[in-house]
């Protein structure tokens, strides 16, 4: 009787020992299954943000990253042979003429910009314009979060069509019209489909010309709750701050896996000249979204190339709800479950 309980006690660590690394070899399934089964999971109150972490190493699971370079080329390859990724990402590039579809906006940046030059901005979309849909959730975090509510005076919202204008203006009073010839941008668009990446670019566009206008910004996507005040966690010595799909432990780790949904950059030469840059590579591969081309110039050093000082924000703060959690986190989580 007592082997047996041995031997069960036995197996149930090493199930529990096993199971993380199975997950982080499926990671959208897992994602999903975390939201359902912890879905109450809050931002822990206090951190020691300096603290030394152990980069974590690279998962077999993620090799498609670390090809990345090699698959893109492939791809470019095929529908332009004379132009390979690292060609179109290594030149230099200038900014475009100005277009009067930017126009008003810097009469909106100065009237919203804090005492620093610093903007929020998120873009908006009839799909999530729509009454009691996303945009009415997102203003309510600031209203409900920790000293977030006064940052609404320095938040744009930049809406890609009329009706998400409209509705805007009923929500708002920094409302933006971005206007883009020959493109709808009113419906939803699918991931990855040709109108998506034209968003994407145009979205792009967008930022390039705020840090041109001397602003700096905090884009976040209008699916992001602000529970608190980011700027007490931001890093005042870097240009570009960005949130993570994958996060290593290691905030200044090019290893970490970029999401272009929050990010917080300062206008100077270094980040205006990596933005153009950065905007180049979609001018020239449109079939390829921005997030694509971010992680291909980490991956190569090219952000080195202007100097810019980029740091991954920790998931401890800045994160969704759904990620692989490290082992002693999901072991924790089961034997306080059990």
């Amino acid at each position: 009787m007592r082997f047996r309980k041995t031997v069960s006690v036995v197996a149930v660590v090493a199930t529990l020992l096993v199971l993380p690394y199975l997950f982080m070899s499926f990671t959208n399934p897992v994602d999903q299954l975390l939201c359902r089964a912890f879905p109450s999971v809050k931002f822990p109150n206090n951190s020691d943000a300096s603290k030394s972490v152990p980069e974590q190493r690279i998962s077999s699971a993620e090799t498609t990253i670390n090809n990345l370079t090699a698959v893109l080329n492939s791809t470019l390859s095929k529908s332009h042979p004379d132009k390979a990724l690292s060609n179109v990402l290594n030149k230099s590039t200038v900014p475009e003429s100005a277009s009067s579809s930017f126009d008003g906006l810097e009469a909106m940046l100065s009237s919203v910009a804090t005492a620093d030059k610093t903007v929020i901005v998120t873009t908006l979309n009839q799909a999530w314009a729509a009454k009691d849909a996303m945009i009415d959730t997102f203003l309510e975090s600031f209203h409900k979060g920790e000293n977030t509510q006064f940052l609404l005076n320095h938040l744009v919202i930049v809406a890609l069509d009329h009706r998400s204008l409209e509705r805007c203006r009923e929500l708002h009073h920094h409302c933006f019209m971005l206007r883009t010839e020959g493109v709808d941008f009113t419906s939803r668009k699918r991931y990855m489909t040709e109108d998506f990446l034209k968003m994407m670019w145009r979205r792009m566009s967008l930022l390039r010309t705020i840090l041109e206008m001397g602003y700096n910004f905090v884009f976040t996507d209008a699916d992001i709750l602000w529970f608190r005040n980011p700027f007490d966690h931001f890093a005042n010595n870097t240009d570009f701050q960005i949130s993570s799909d994958k996060y290593r432990g290691n905030p200044y780790s090019f290893y970490n896996r970029p999401n272009c949904g929050y990010q917080y950059t300062r206008s100077n030469n270094r980040t205006i000249a990596m933005y153009r840059h950065w905007c180049q590579g979609g001018e020239e591969n449109p079939s390829i979204d921005e997030q694509s081309v971010l992680k291909v110039m980490l991956k190569r050093n090219e952000i080195a190339t202007y100097n810019v000082k980029i740091r991954f924000l920790e998931t401890e703060r800045f994160s969704g709800f759904c990620e692989v959690l490290s082992i002693n986190s999901f072991l924790f989580i089961l034997i306080k479950q059990c």
